[in-house]
């Protein structure tokens, strides 16, 4: 198992700074506890290793999540998309 650090990024990330963890009694107290027995029914039932990891980020917005160009490709969401982000230098901060 692998809890990911709250890291604010632009772009899509290839290697995190974490590490993973065997998913035991005295490992798992800061886990969920609903993902390490899904964890072990899953890999009881398949017979193969299971990662599991908690990217969880409470408070943002699930847009924050999907890239740009996705909320633009969607007519609903184009409108989102379409707004100044923090780096746009000379546009006027709005948020989501």
């Amino acid at each position: 198992m692998i809890t990911v650090k709250r890291k604010a990024v632009l772009e899509p990330q290839n290697n995190i700074d974490d590490t993973w963890q065997e998913c035991g009694p005295k490992t798992v107290g800061d886990f969920s506890g609903v993902a390490s027995f899904f964890g072990r029914d899953l890999q009881q039932q398949l017979k193969v290793p299971v990662g599991l990891i908690n990217t969880s980020y409470g408070g943002s917005s699930a847009e924050a999540w999907v890239p740009r160009s996705a909320l633009a490709a969607e007519p609903t969401l184009k409108r989102l998309a379409d707004l100044p982000t923090k780096e746009d230098n000379n546009s006027p901060k709005r948020s989501v």
